[in-house]
């Protein structure tokens, strides 16, 4: 029915009826691009001298057999972190985030042991931003997750507790 109707049409009343739709009201938008923005840099170039140490350093810690006890090491950009202390308390302090995954060492591992190789870890990070004068005022946190990412630990001071890694079962 509408065919009939257009058919009928004189051209120049057809080009009214379509020229809204070819011209549009203005520019055609311009196309939507997403480009994947580039994951940021391991960290910022001023704590390159703590962090490739400490990198080497972790992944060198073996069982007696040989089998690593950590099989990555990712360590982020320093980022503005809240930190919980006490209730309804808070303070954000920058932070330089370190993330370890287990390896095929790290089941050989007493439970004591393990929490020592993390507090261990802990405390090399801490103590080469200590070190590193540019690194007043960061302090790390490291998180210990399993390769397949479940979270183990999250440390962001010297720890007292002998047991602090969740899920830690011998």
């Amino acid at each position: 029915m509408w065919q009939d109707r257009l058919r009928r049409c004189s051209p120049a009343a057809l080009s009214l009826l379509l020229a809204p739709m070819l011209v549009g009201c203005g520019e055609p938008p311009a196309p939507v691009h997403e480009t994947p923005q580039p994951r940021p840099a391991s960290t910022a170039p001023r704590f390159e001298q703590v962090v490739e140490p400490f990198r080497r350093w972790v992944l060198d810690q073996k069982a007696a057999d040989q089998q690593p006890f950590y099989s990555r090491v990712e360590v982020l950009p320093v980022t503005q972190t809240v930190l919980p202390y006490g209730v309804g308390v808070n303070q954000q302090e920058p932070r330089l985030p370190v993330i370890v995954t287990t390896g095929p060492g790290w089941a050989k591992l007493t439970s004591g042991e393990r929490h020592m190789a993390v507090a261990r870890a802990f405390k090399e990070i801490e103590d080469g931003l200590h070190r590193a004068e540019q690194g007043a005022g960061v302090r790390a946190t490291l998180t210990l997750q399993s390769p397949r990412g479940m979270l183990l630990a999250w440390i962001n001071d010297t720890v007292s507790e002998p047991e602090f890694i969740h899920g830690d079962v011998d």
